[in-house]
Order: structure tokens, then C-alpha cells, then sequence
């Protein structure tokens, strides 16, 4: 069985008194405050620009403070996260399904947001090596004096890139709790043990009120029944998933189609006969952004020619295909709506791809990505070009 461990914050105190300077008594002092209390509540206001889009949310959360094992709630009008000392368990309000782990860090909004106990944990990796801390000029946030720290736990060079993990809280000067706090990451995606070529940056933004300390109502958060009416989350993705077709085999003559991209151009099939298609069905996913340089050299390269990419979004519609092409600077036109055509081209995971000859036939599908992606598609074109 899996053990969990709990780092006392008068522990984390200890390390603070060996460390004099001005930068590490602002964070000491709101440690200091914690651990004089029992539990908190507050109200948190979350703006997340991750790489797959932008987020936002209120959160109304609690947690245990001093000596006690950490437990939680964290809750929005979508989800709730508890975490009992042993057990998390996941509601989705929305789709009325949930889940029960062990790890509380897989709380959607431990991973969206920058709750205090994971604000503690940061506090506490200064100590480590190559951790930088600073602080900066006084400031002013929502009206409130502020206290301004920096905190840097990673700032490198990789290929040439600097990848970054940057921490930015802001303390009120007058209670030493805190007002708004920032996490600034640069980096590699990574899937499948493949590494992006580019970096991706993503933002989490914090807005911090309505303290509340020593609930009389207790610390206890022990989780003892499941919603009513409530289903398991894998019942619930057996419930939305469909059964997958195979895709469209070599020789299939592909569906007739019409796409509309960002510019309001309109495109078809027909339009594209006697030439060389490449079809890419993609969506807000890790894999979708890992094949965006691949595909733009692709475009590069047979822009003008008798080869043509059709770049076909499958999510939610033409405001959000316009963020994804923006944010990742897409060199080619982009298709929205393609939800009801990628069930057509039986495409199930994406990023998919489809290699169609002049005909208008299909000569192959390739499903997902891999560093070998580019080399795949220009040997078929090659072929197709004899």
C-alpha cells in the first residue's frame, strides 16, 4: 500500500531560521501564520493559459494546517476534490461521475490552480540546490500593499532553449498572507517518451480572499459515502465512448466533404482533384501540438505545388480553432467544425493523418505522433509524385 508522508510545517520553519534573509522572513511569517491555526478557508479566482487553452475559475477551498495530516476540500462550480489524509476522491458536478485515488496531488485543481498547501511545498524545495529566491520592489495588488517574492526553481539551457519554472507570490504586508500568486513555466512537452521540438509556455494565476481560520466545525474530511446517483468515471467514459471503427483502408475513395477555414474561404473535396492531399485531423492535445513543426515544414515545402494540407480542427468550433492556430503560430489555413467529418474518416484518436491520392483515394492513415512523421508522409508523397 502506498505511503503518505506529512512534512510538519514547524519543521519547514526550522529550515527558515537557518536562512537570515529578507526574501525567506516574508515567506517565514506567512508559514509562521499557518501554523498557529488549525484549518483555513478562502476564496481563490484561477486564470490558467495552459497549452491546450484558457481556463479560469473560482474555488472555494479548506485545509488542515499545523501538525495535522494535510486534508482538503477544494470546490467549484463544476468539480469538488476532497482528500481525507489517505484517500481523494473527484466529483464532477457536471457529468455526475467521480473517482478514488490515493494521490491527492491528481486533484484537477491542485494541477489548475496553486492551492496553499502546494504554495507550502514550494516554499519548502528552497532549501534544495539550485532553488533561487528574491525579493522584489514592494507593490500594490487589488489595493492592498504587497510584499513581492520570486521564487526559481528552474531557469536552464536545453538545445539552445531556456526552459523555465518560475514562482512569483505576492504577501500582504499587513496580515503576511497571500494576495495573488503566479506560476510562469517554459518547457518540452513530452508523450511517449518523445520531446517536443518547441517549447510550450503555460500561466496559472491566482487571486487569494476570504480568509477564514479555526472552523469550529473540525478538520475532519474523512470521506464516507459516494454521491448519490453518481457513476464511476470509467463507467462514465464507457458510457461516452464510441466503439472504434478502423480507418479508412488503402483504395477507399474518401467522403465527399466542404470545410470553412478561419478567413470564411470555403474548401471541398472536389476542389482538390488531381491533387495530393494530406489530411490532418487534430485537437487541443499534446500530440496535436508536438506535430504542428512537422506539419508546418511540410506546408513549406509543398506550398504552391501540387500537394495540399488540409488542416482540420475537430473540437468546438472556430473560436477556438482561431486560439490554437494563433498561440502556436500555424502557417497554414486552418478548417473548423470537423467534428461530423472526422467521424466519417472513422478517425477516433488524434492527431490523425491521411495520405489521399490524386484520385482521391485513400493510400494510407497514420495514427498519432511519432519523430518519424514527417519522413512517413514525404515518402508516400514521393511515391505518389513518380
Amino acid at each position: 500500500m502506498k505511503k503518505i508522508f506529512y512534512l510538519p510545517l514547524c519543521f519547514i520553519l526550522i529550515l527558515y531560521a537557518q536562512q537570515g534573509t529578507a526574501q525567506t522572513k516574508v515567506l517565514q511569517n506567512f508559514v509562521r501564520k499557518l501554523s498557529l491555526h488549525h484549518n483555513i478557508s478562502y476564496t481563490s479566482i484561477i486564470k490558467n493559459d495552459g497549452f491546450v487553452g484558457e481556463f479560469s475559475d473560482t474555488i472555494q477551498t479548506f485545509q488542515t494546517l499545523g501538525a495535522a495530516r494535510l486534508q482538503f476540500e477544494l470546490a467549484s462550480k463544476t468539480e469538488q476534490d476532497r482528500f481525507d489524509g489517505q484517500k481523494l476522491l473527484k466529483v464532477n458536478l457536471t457529468g455526475k461521475y467521480y473517482s478514488v485515488g490515493e494521490d491527492y496531488k491528481r486533484s484537477s485543481h491542485y494541477f489548475n490552480s496553486i492551492p496553499l498547501f502546494k504554495m507550502v511545498a514550494v516554499i519548502n524545495g528552497i532549501t534544495q540546490p539550485g532553488k533561487q529566491v528574491r525579493q522584489l520592489a514592494d507593490t500594490v495588488v487589488n489595493t492592498i500593499p504587497c510584499y513581492h517574492v520570486r521564487i526559481t526553481e528552474l531557469d536552464t539551457l536545453i538545445r539552445g532553449k531556456r526552459p523555465y519554472t518560475i514562482y512569483e507570490f505576492y504577501m500582504n504586508k499587513a496580515t503576511d498572507l497571500p494576495v495573488y500568486a503566479e506560476n510562469q513555466m517554459k518547457g518540452f512537452l513530452e508523450k511517449g517518451g518523445i520531446a517536443s521540438e518547441d517549447m510550450i509556455y503555460l500561466v496559472t494565476r491566482n487571486y487569494y480572499s476570504n480568509y477564514k481560520f479555526d472552523n469550529p466545525s473540525g478538520n475532519d474530511r474523512t470521506i464516507t459515502k459516494i454521491p448519490l446517483g453518481f457513476i464511476t468515471e470509467n463507467e462514465n467514459n464507457n458510457r461516452l465512448s464510441e466503439k472504434p471503427q478502423s480507418l479508412l483502408s488503402a483504395g477507399s475513395e474518401v467522403p465527399v466533404w466542404k470545410l470553412e477555414d478561419l478567413n470564411g474561404k470555403i474548401l471541398s473535396s472536389p476542389d482538390l482533384k488531381g491533387k495530393i492531399v494530406i489530411m490532418d485531423f487534430w485537437g487541443n492535445c499534446a500530440a496535436c501540438i508536438m506535430a504542428v513543426p512537422a506539419i508546418s515544414r511540410l506546408h513549406n515545402k509543398y506550398k504552391g505545388s501540387d500537394v495540399v494540407i488540409v488542416s482540420v480542427d475537430v473540437d468546438e468550433g472556430k473560436e477556438s480553432a482561431a486560439k490554437f492556430a494563433a498561440k502556436y503560430q500555424l502557417p497554414y489555413p486552418v478548417y473548423f467544425n470537423g467534428k461530423a467529418l472526422s467521424k466519417e474518416f472513422h478517425v477516433t484518436p488524434i492527431p490523425t493523418f491521411y495520405i489521399i491520392d490524386q484520385q482521391g483515394k485513400v493510400i494510407t492513415a497514420i495514427e498519432g505522433f511519432s519523430n518519424d512523421l514527417e519522413k512517413q508522409i514525404n515518402t508516400h508523397v514521393d511515391q505518389l509524385r513518380k
